[in-house]
């Protein structure tokens, strides 16, 4: 999640809002963007999400509880939003009158805007795809299961063969999870532990078919100073399951864990950390696109920064000359522009990182080619 406050004067390191990059042929164009989060319920009284996206710009695949299919682009029109239309259920509108999360229904749509919004995203023609993986204020892994269910479905049948970046701006801690479940009836601890665990297992399944249908997957960092040092053979191989602080989809292989700068060019002082987060984007008082004068903050806006980056990487025409047909060889080509594109970074644990210190990625000066 991400907080909202009051923009305030800042003598900052770090002092743009945005990324850019300096290709304007690398914008986005022909990559999707599948966005798991609260999905997209703009606050009636705002102005709505797709007043800022390029028209037809957002998709919205089917999911369960959809009142009509939505599999086909929609072009989105101001009353989509506005007006009450009981045969069209926007993805990630709530049944009753409580909104999905705690930023009154703009955590996702805000999340989305970061990325491909035709102002404000770094990656302004790619597509959008928002999906609802919340119930009440947090991530629900279930949710998130049935999520990326939809994305390799609606992939393989509509954009198939084509370059897709999934970002979860979420984080769903093995303790959180267990809680939940004890909180749901008496049932034995034993018995608790081993549902948890059959459901973090059946997530990194289905983040897994993702990863090898060729997407590129990231993940924010979380908050609270979280730290992300357990992989997930690691956790399976761990029987007392001593690290407090496992969480999901970050520990999964291939995720690309980002963690959040602060303006002084520093690790965000709410950041997690770790030996999983390989990058660090901004995320404090970044200015929310729904209200330019407030700001939003956290590592949800980091991780969305960095799928916006991908994105462009992706449309280039140079790194679309080099592009690996092998899955594996293609994801580890993505990691390496990121590195050219970056800069050396101490995240104060000892942890070998890359930082995007720059408002602006230079892709006009990448060596492209992959390197074995």
């Amino acid at each position: 999640m991400v907080s909202i406050v009051d923009n305030s004067s800042l003598e900052t390191k770090l002092s743009f809002n945005r990324y850019r990059v300096n290709d304007a042929m690398a914008d986005g164009e022909g990559v999707i963007v599948y966005v798991m989060d609260s999905g997209h319920n703009p606050d009636p009284q705002s102005d709505t999400n797709e007043q800022i996206f390029f028209p037809g710009k957002v998709e919205f695949p089917q999911q369960d509880g959809d009142f009509k299919p939505t599999t086909e682009p929609r072009k989105l029109t101001d009353d989509l939003f506005k007006k009450a239309n009981p045969k069209f259920k926007v993805v990630g509108e709530p049944t009753g009158t409580e909104v999905r999360d705690d930023s009154k229904g703009q955590h996702g749509p805000s999340m989305s805007a970061l990325i491909g919004a035709s102002k404000v995203g770094v990656a302004p023609r790619c597509r959008v795809a928002p999906l609802r993986c919340t119930i009440g204020e947090e991530p629900d892994i279930k949710e998130c299961i049935k999520c990326c269910e939809t994305i390799l479905t609606y992939h393989n049948k509509k954009h198939a063969g084509k370059p897709a970046v999934v970002n979860c701006s979420l984080t769903i801690p093995y303790q959180n999870l267990l809680k939940k479940l004890k909180a749901n009836g008496n049932i034995p601890v034993e018995s608790l532990e081993k549902e948890t665990e059959i459901l973090f297992g059946k997530f990194q399944k289905a983040v897994e078919s993702l990863v090898n249908a060729g997407m590129i997957i990231v993940a924010s960092g979380g908050n609270q100073k979280h730290t992300t040092n357990t992989t997930w053979a690691e956790w399976k191989a761990d029987q007392g399951k001593t690290d407090p602080m496992f969480r999901a989809p970050q520990c999964f292989d291939n995720v690309i864990v980002v963690g959040g700068l602060g303006r002084d060019g520093k690790v965000w002082k709410e950041s997690g950390t770790g030996k999983l987060v390989k990058h660090y984007v901004l995320a404090d008082q970044v200015e929310n696109p729904f209200n330019d004068s407030s700001s939003i903050t956290g590592t949800s806006v980091a991780a969305a920064f960095l799928s916006g980056i991908i994105a462009c990487i992706l449309s280039s025409a140079q790194y679309k000359a080099k592009a690996q047909a092998n899955v594996d060889d293609a994801r580890k080509h993505i990691r390496q522009i990121l590195e050219k594109v970056s800069e050396d970074f101490d995240d104060g644990n000892g942890n070998k990182c890359r930082a995007f210190m720059a408002g602006t990625i230079d892709l006009k000066n990448v060596v492209w080619e992959y390197k074995v």
